[in-house]
């Protein structure tokens, strides 16, 4: 309701910094063949531009624009909650076109139970288990990205599934009582080892 788009609309969320390597083009034209199927669909870009800014939220403002997608394209700029757009959205997306580290965004994604469609590079590929939390495309290929999405947009019991995985995976490798256990083993090792 406060981004302004009905509780009822199919919802896609790409979160993160303003930067090419996040994809945003690639999913804009994966959103237009998806706009064919599923015409009350919005996508969320929420994120801000880094440090100083670089002009990238008006270049895809633009290219949104260009695209035909205009109000079908939601920009939040930074946003603080990231939990309550989870917990809004249907599908995370993460299309990145350059290996990154950890995603942590797919592990937000998960808490909320949200199925996420991600790139199959760098450390995307040992967070999101392919048809099990999530769906991994190649990078850069706008057909596997736009199938996935419907795919899921089609399929609310699948996105539930997937989402309940996703949750299952985050309880189970990445919650604060886990990872306090981890850094405490380390620590022990280190100290066994040293003393």
């Amino acid at each position: 309701a406060r981004l302004g788009i009905l509780p009822t609309a199919p919802l896609i969320g790409i979160v993160g910094m303003l930067e090419p390597r996040k994809g945003h083009r690639i999913l804009f034209e994966a959103f237009q063949t998806i706009l064919t199927r599923f015409p009350e669909a919005r996508l969320v870009v929420a994120g801000g531009e880094p440090p100083g800014g670089n002009g990238y939220r008006r270049a895809l403002e633009v290219d949104a624009n260009a695209r035909g997608l205009g109000s079908r394209v939601v920009f939040t700029g930074h946003l603080e909650d990231i939990p309550a757009l989870m917990a809004a959205v249907d599908i995370v997306a993460v299309p990145v076109v350059q290996p990154e580290g950890f995603g942590r965004v797919v592990i937000e994604a998960y808490a909320a139970r949200r199925p996420v469609v991600a790139s199959r590079l760098g450390g995307l590929c040992e967070i999101v288990e392919d048809r099990l939390t999530g769906w991994l495309v190649p990078p850069r290929d706008v057909s596997a990205l736009t199938e996935a999405i419907l795919d899921l947009l089609e399929d609310p019991a699948l996105r539930a599934k997937l989402g309940e995985a996703g949750r299952r995976r985050v309880e189970a490798q990445f919650s604060m009582d886990v990872l306090l256990k981890q850094l405490s083993g380390y620590y022990q090792h280190v100290l066994a080892v040293d003393g």
